[in-house]
């Protein structure tokens, strides 16, 4: 009997793809693996972002209505209204399948994508198992200083969608058209997601659509189709909310009105701050400033345009702030809003972040920088869009903000795991 099912079990063995049996071991541990080391991890709600709002400010889709006709500011506008329609059924302020299970999901998915996301060798899918590994572990210690969801979201939503345009080619190659074009479409919407979810992604959109262009015109004869299923959602949703913002919001587009602050807090120590109109008062007794206002629209803006000229009126001094805040950010910090943690993974942790970001470097300034002219042999492979999104991400990110670089970086860590890997040309 032990022989059959041995002889059995071989044959099954042999007609499998030796990848595939590897993706299903590697991303079977990290799932398991995942859920231990991150049981005690519970993400933020976005719409606690800067204490505006609360749960029970909403009792009924109207307040949610009217929710979604005034907001302008720094909470992502998607997900902040799935938390409140999640907050409707549940009347459960902690929203546990979002804090819990959407967070912790979204962390351990993320390294799950990076893992079986694109062509790599074995020996590839090895070591960004171990990235993961290693990543997961320092996630754990470190988010709990400030543990948005966004931040966990932001990279499974950018594996995601890459993952689904690759099996939308691979469909659309076998003849399965139909699922192929639900893909692109659930692609499409993944996608205005990621814009919606931090502000600067903005930037990801138009280099999106460039790249579905080129991507499709690889495989697809008939384009209308597909690039309709592509542009339609974008159309209805990111640029839908941008219409939002310009008709209700006082001709606002980027969809959060705080972007001069989240500049300010790293250009401010050598700017100094512009006079500013005074705040609103905030909508509760025991809440911040109401910053969902026009007047911190206005305040932004004016912060924008000062550390802007700033920026053109001393350009080495300013080429000097944003080479500290790199450096900064390859030294891996590690604590937010003094959440102090201790463990011996996090002394190799800026040792392997390094080398995470060399790879990163090594891959935009010498394989894809020096064959930017042949751009269409550059963005027609999503591998080569996925290292240019992450270094956006970490540019943005280091010119941008201050203050919790601990937390951003980890929004970059799946993407660098998943960026282990030479670039197509």
């Amino acid at each position: 009997m032990p022989k059959k099912i041995t002889l059995t079990l071989k044959k099954i063995f042999k007609n499998v793809n030796k990848e595939i049996l590897v993706d299903i071991l590697l991303s079977a541990i990290v799932f398991i693996y995942g859920l231990i080391i991150l049981r005690k991890n519970v993400g933020t709600p976005s719409i606690s972002w800067m204490i505006v709002f609360n749960f029970p400010d909403f009792n009924n889709l109207h307040d949610l209505m009217v929710y979604i006709q005034n907001l302008r500011t720094g909470i992502p506008p998607l997900l902040s209204i799935f938390e409140i329609i999640v907050w409707l059924i549940t009347k459960n302020p902690q929203i546990p399948l979002v804090t819990i299970w959407f967070y912790r999901g979204s962390l351990i998915f993320s390294y799950i994508l990076a893992i079986i996301l694109f062509k790599k060798t074995i020996r590839e899918k090895i070591f960004v198992f171990l990235l993961s590994i290693f990543f997961l572990t320092t996630t754990a210690l470190i988010h709990p200083g400030n543990p948005q969801i966004y931040d966990a979201i932001f990279p499974f939503l950018i594996l995601l969608y890459f993952f689904l345009l690759e099996k939308s080619k691979n469909l659309y190659i076998a003849k399965h058209s139909k699922l192929s074009l639900t893909l692109v479409v659930i692609a499409s919407i993944t996608l205005c997601n990621i814009e919606l979810l931090r502000p600067f992604a903005i930037i990801f959109l138009p280099i999106a659509i460039l790249a579905f262009l080129f991507f499709i015109s690889d495989y697809v004869k008939n384009k209308t189709k597909i690039l309709l299923a592509f542009l339609i959602p974008i159309f209805l949703i990111s640029v839908g909310w941008h219409i939002k913002l310009l008709a209700f919001n006082d001709g606002q587009f980027l969809w959060s009105n705080h972007s001069g602050y989240n500049f300010s807090r790293l250009w401010a120590d050598y700017t100094g701050v512009p006079e500013l109109l005074e705040e609103e008062k905030p909508l509760q007794s025991d809440r911040w400033a109401n910053l969902n206002t026009e007047t911190h629209y206005k305040n932004s803006k004016t912060l924008s345009s000062f550390i802007t000229q700033y920026i053109l009126d001393h350009p080495f001094q300013s080429i000097q702030v944003i080479y500290k805040q790199i450096l900064n950010y390859l030294s891996a910090p590690i604590v937010t809003n003094n959440h102090v943690v201790s463990s011996r993974w996090l002394y190799i942790y800026p040792y392997v972040l390094l080398l995470c970001f060399v790879n990163l470097f090594y891959q935009v300034f010498f394989e894809i920088t020096p064959r930017i002219l042949k751009i269409k042999n550059v963005l027609v492979h999503n591998e080569n869009i996925i290292i240019i999104f992450t270094f956006l991400v970490f540019i943005v990110s280091a010119i941008g903000e201050k203050g919790e670089e601990a937390r951003f970086i980890i929004s970059f860590l799946p993407l660098l795991a998943a960026n282990f890997k030479s670039p197509k040309t």
